[in-house]
């Protein structure tokens, strides 16, 4: 039974979230719904993403669990906004839920070897570093990064996973995917963001206008851009410009693929190196009919939704859990397997377009993405009083 509004009032939420810029998203439809909230930032620095009235801003290297954890007790949820700590801990009077970003659960899903087509791991193995252990050329080395992984997983962040009892990951079918004991057991369709205030907002007019060629959506080696910009560069055959936003990322791998990308294509490979605003940047989507994401893991989804609302042809890994999210959904999706020179140049249409704009309103509408937030807040009062 749905909560009225009034009944919604007394329930108190309390929002544990790192500085990132999608804590607004969320909190905006937790407001909407009407229940009580607070939020603690963590950040060991100045607040510059959050724009909402936090109540408290605490050190994220330095905060008193103890004095926190009695906090904890006034409130009826705790809601971390992601695994950025180690450091909680939980009265057994709370519900709590994690909210996953995706960084933070995909070590839980596979290797971050596993994430990287053959070019993209040869170049890593030869040229980089995960986190601060180096890479080297052999198995044991990744052996040697995994048991690092598995020890502070098992003496950090594991005991703070054993007391969550709820996980909202970004696509509900990447729940399946995990692979690891004491996991939250009971998994909520819950996420960031809506169509029409976040994903489309002074936009929802506007359609695709150029042929150009989105290449992924980082400077993040996960995009596998090596393999995308042979394969583009193999079946182009006619004049486009293929564009790569790497303005955030690791900069020796953004280095590489601007070389690698101007070798390859020439001046047709265009790096967007640096920060660019919301309107500019949705310009340069304009300006593309295909988006090519080769990632995968679950990434660049909120770059995807804009392109499918704009009429852009997606084309994506089959092992990417967004592939087979959307495509069960009945949405016009094609796999990087299809890339040739006749998918690139021709469009969607107006049909396909107008299907992919009213799956994309089914499921991150302002409307859809409120009723999640009432049906979290329901399953875990309605448990509490079971």
């Amino acid at each position: 039974m749905v909560r009225n509004k009034d009944s919604m009032a007394k329930v108190r939420v309390l929002h544990l979230a790192p500085d990132e810029k999608f804590i607004d998203m969320g909190l905006a439809s937790f407001q909407r719904v009407g229940v009580a909230n607070e939020l603690i930032v963590f950040s060991d620095g100045k607040v510059k993403f959050v724009k909402h009235n936090c109540k408290v801003v605490l050190p994220l290297g330095s905060f008193d669990a103890e004095l926190l954890k009695r906090r904890m007790t006034e409130f009826d949820i705790i809601i971390i906004h992601s695994m950025f700590t180690s450091r909680f801990c939980f009265p057994k009077s709370v519900k709590v839920v994690w909210v996953g970003f995706g960084f933070d659960y995909y070590p839980y899903i596979c290797n971050s070897r596993n994430l990287l087509l053959n070019k993209t791991l040869n170049y890593v193995l030869e040229m980089k570093s995960f986190g601060r252990i180096p890479i080297l050329k052999s198995d044991v080395q990744w052996l040697l990064l995994n048991l690092a992984d598995r020890i502070s997983f098992k003496f950090g962040v594991q005991k703070v996973i054993s007391k969550v009892e709820y996980f909202c990951p970004v696509l509900v079918n990447e729940f399946s995917l995990i692979k690891i004991k004491n996991f939250p057991s009971k998994v909520v369709d819950w996420n960031y963001g809506t169509l029409e205030d976040d994903f489309i907002r002074g936009f929802e007019g506007l359609d695709i206008i150029g042929d150009n060629i989105l290449l992924g959506n980082s400077a993040s080696e996960s995009n596998n851009h090596i393999e995308a910009i042979e394969l583009i560069a193999e079946v182009k055959g006619f004049d486009v410009k293929v564009v790569a936003p790497l303005s955030y990322g690791n900069r020796e791998y953004k280095e590489h693929i601007c070389d690698f990308g101007k070798k390859k294509l020439s001046i047709d490979f265009i790096p967007l190196t640096d920060f660019m605003p919301i309107d500019d940047y949705i310009e340069v989507i304009q300006s593309c009919s295909v988006l090519i994401m080769n990632h995968l893991r679950q990434q660049a989804l909120g770059n995807i939704i804009i392109g499918l609302f704009l009429g852009a042809k997606v084309f994506l890994q089959k092992r990417n859990p967004i592939f087979y999210y959307l495509t069960n959904l009945g949405f016009i999706i094609y796999s990087v397997d299809d890339v040739s020179t006749e998918s690139l140049k021709s469009r969607l249409s107006y049909d396909e377009v107008s299907l992919n704009r009213r799956l994309l309103s089914s499921i991150w509408s302002r409307k859809v993405i409120d009723s999640k937030t009432k049906t979290l807040i329901n399953t875990i009062i309605r448990e509490v009083h079971s």
